[in-house]
């Protein structure tokens, strides 16, 4: 059995090792570091993270890409005024920047995040 899940909900593969969000296609899946090295073969990955940023009442804040997803919430928590109103991260690791582009294009239009300002 595969250890690969259409579920972004899941906290782990279904091998049962820890898992990994990774975005392909535009399929959100799951995968242990090992399927990962299996499922994407050789191609050459330079992960791009895509991230949201929730507020309490489950509205969503704003939509970003990073290479570095954990260091550009720091620049954003020293930076934003409206950082005081995050309460929960989710982020979606993208085979290339090129793919994490167009997944944060797709977000910022379909989910209207709050403080995302066009071309930023």
């Amino acid at each position: 059995m595969s250890c690969c899940q259409e579920a972004s909900h899941l906290r782990e593969s279904v091998c049962g090792r820890p898992a990994t969000y990774f975005a392909d296609e535009g399929c959100l899946i799951t995968l242990c570091n090992e399927h990962a090295r299996w499922y994407f073969g050789s191609r050459p990955i330079r992960w791009c993270s895509l991230y949201r940023l929730w507020g309490a009442g489950g509205e969503l804040l704003y939509v970003g890409i990073s290479k570095n997803a954990l260091a550009r919430l720091g620049q954003h928590a020293q930076d934003k005024s409206w950082w005081v109103h995050v309460v929960g991260v989710t982020i979606e690791h993208h085979p290339s920047r090129e793919i994490a582009e167009e997944a944060e294009r797709r977000a910022i239009v379909n989910e209207k995040p709050r403080h995302n300002v066009a071309g930023t």
